[in-house]
Formats: C-alpha cells, structure tokens, sequence
C-alpha cells in the first residue's frame, strides 16, 4: 500500500493581481501572457520612409496605411507624403491636405479605415516626441480610437509609439520589423518629384527696422545702442527682453528676426511712424 501523500496541484496564475492599496485609484490589470505590440513594414514603404527623411532639409510629414494582421502586429504599408508647409522644427498639414490624402487612397483603392499611422522626422534632433508631438497624438485620438507615431531622424533613428484610446494603453519605443523589397531608381526617383511638389519651406515676413505689431513689421528708424546683458522684462514672469543694435538686426534672417518677435524675446528703442 502507497502512503505516500500526493502534493495538492498549484495553479498557475494568469493576471498579476496588485489591488490592496490603502487608497482609491486603478492599476494596470496585466496578464501574465499578455502580447506585446510589433509593427511590421512592407520593406517599400520602409524604405520610401528613409528616403523621405534623407531627402528633406526640414522636417516632413508622411501617413501610412495600418492592418492590424494578428493581435498587437501592425503591418504599415503604402505610404504617402501629403501637401504640407514645413520648418526645421514643425510640419503644418491643413484638414484639406488631409482630405486630398484620402482622396488619393481611395482613387487607388485602398481601404482608409487604416490610416492611423503618422511619420515625422526630427531632421538631425533626436527621436525624443517633443510636447508639440504629444498634443498632436491627443489630436487625433479626438476621431480615432488608436493611433501610430513615428518619429526618424537623418541619423538613421526611429521611435514608434502606439495609443490604444479603448485601452487606455500608451505603448512606447515598439519593436518594429521589415519585409523584403528593394526601392527601384523610379521608384526613388518619383519620391523626389512628390517631395519636391508637396513640401515647402514656410516663408516668413520680410523685416525692417522695426518692432512687428500684429505679425506685421512697421518701419522705423531705432536708436543704435550697445547691446546689453539680457535683463528681466517682467519680474513675475521671469521673462527676458534684450536690446539689439541697428547692426545686429540687420545681420538678422526673416526667420531669426520674427522668431524672436513671436516669443517675446526682442525689442527695439525708438520713435516708430
């Protein structure tokens, strides 16, 4: 006769349970064989993507189209550059760019439903989303219910960042994977021409000399003086203003000139008309 005692069988958990905190709020139900995400490009658009970043002095938007072929894997394929205004640190794509973007898509055929994959690249500046990134993200979480960032550099880098709104989920630094295909002479070619047709640099007033009211320059004749040490311009702020020379300003570019003017950081002594 067996007296030998049979162990009782543990069951192995599925959820990682952490609920006995003395306060109210939520925690993150995680199960234990919970699938992580993985983006998947057809190597086409992957390397259409590294292109349009090589080929561009400033940043550049671009979308993609998403099918989510098992649960988290996205494959991103068929990407397009839409008509944009662009910046070393901004690209502008207006709701009508947007809608002649999917007009595009569906002339050809292609299903819409996927087109929550947004690309931008940092030219030379790391992959890091700034804030102006973050708010665009929750822009678009206000008419989709999940959203794909990528963000390239001319460096070679690349962050990918998905938002599942029905989750709640913010997924970040996702592992991507890519397809074979060879981008073809034409095909590097024809990217070129879009680029070419579709971005442009923003154009900003021409200055004079003269403090801009309303976005528009007045002129005017300043008075030269030495430029001094930046000093607080208002003590509650914490802001700066500076005085500039006649000579300083003239060395100025546009871009320079109203960039200063926009953030507050530029003023000028002197009778205006």
């Amino acid at each position: 006769m067996n007296n030998t005692k049979q162990m009782p069988m543990i069951k192995e958990l599925t959820w990682d349970i952490n609920t006995n905190a003395t306060t109210s709020g939520w925690v993150p139900l995680v199960h234990r064989d919970q699938v992580e995400p993985l983006v998947v490009f057809d190597e086409l658009a992957y390397k259409l993507m590294n292109s349009v970043i090589a080929n561009s002095p400033e940043e550049v938007s671009f979308f993609f189209l998403v099918e989510e072929v098992d649960e988290l894997i996205f494959r991103l394929s068929d990407l397009k550059v839409p008509t944009q205004v662009v910046t070393s640190v901004e690209t502008d794509v207006t709701d009508a760019a947007m809608s002649d973007l999917i007009c595009e898509y569906d002339d050809e055929g292609l299903d819409t439903s996927g087109l929550y994959a947004w690309g931008h690249s940092h030219v030379n500046m790391q992959v890091q989303p700034s804030a102006q990134d973050e708010d665009q993200v929750s822009d678009f979480l206000d008419t989709q219910d999940r959203v794909i960032r990528l963000i390239g550099n001319k460096a070679g880098r690349l962050r990918i960042d998905l938002y599942l709104k029905r989750f709640g989920i913010a997924y970040t630094n996702v592992p991507y994977e890519v397809e074979g295909h060879s981008l073809t002479v034409a095909e590097e070619t024809q990217l070129r021409k879009v680029l070419r047709d579709r971005v442009s640099k923003k154009v900003y007033p021409k200055h004079t000399i003269g403090t801009p009211i309303g976005g528009k320059p007045l002129t005017g004749v300043p008075v030269a003086v030495t430029p001094q040490v930046p000093q607080a311009a208002d003590p509650d702020d914490g802001t700066m203003t500076r005085v500039y020379s006649k000579a300083e300003i003239a060395q100025m570019d546009d871009a320079e000139y109203f960039g200063l003017w926009q953030e507050g950081l530029i003023d000028i002594e002197g009778d205006f008309v």
